[in-house]
């Protein structure tokens, strides 16, 4: 989804709000063997990028200071729903080996406001 943000570069990179961190945690908490190189990379992470209209950021994982994800492509998703109750789904995609962009939309193409609740996300398997 990517390609409808409009994303503003910041001036200086930024750690994760709460509720960032939360997500991108709960995210990697359901990886595989490859977990430890997601935490590695998100304690060495800071937003870099935010979009204009929603929450959805990209990250810059410090160079050097972690492995490169081997063999990943597919983001890692989870469903929720905000607190109006529309549906949502939560996005962490990997880039040259690296985390990139966690991103949020709304399934009716509308523009979400805030995150999920962690308690609330559901996993596909």
């Amino acid at each position: 989804m990517k390609n409808s943000h409009r994303f503003r570069k910041l001036s200086q990179p930024r750690a994760f709000s709460v509720r960032e961190r939360e997500v991108l945690s709960a995210l990697i908490r359901r990886t595989g063997p490859e977990r430890t190189v997601f935490e590695c990379q998100q304690k060495h992470s800071r937003v870099v990028e935010e979009c204009d209209d929603c929450p959805t950021i990209i990250l810059s994982v410090g160079s050097g200071d972690c492995p490169k994800l081997v063999g990943h492509s597919l983001p890692l998703e989870a469903a929720g729903s905000d607190a109006a109750g529309n549906d949502l789904r939560v996005q962490l995609f990997v880039e040259d080996g690296y985390l990139n962009e966690l991103e949020v939309f709304r399934i009716d193409g509308e523009t979400p406001n805030d995150w999920p609740p962690i308690q609330d996300l559901t996993y596909g398997e």
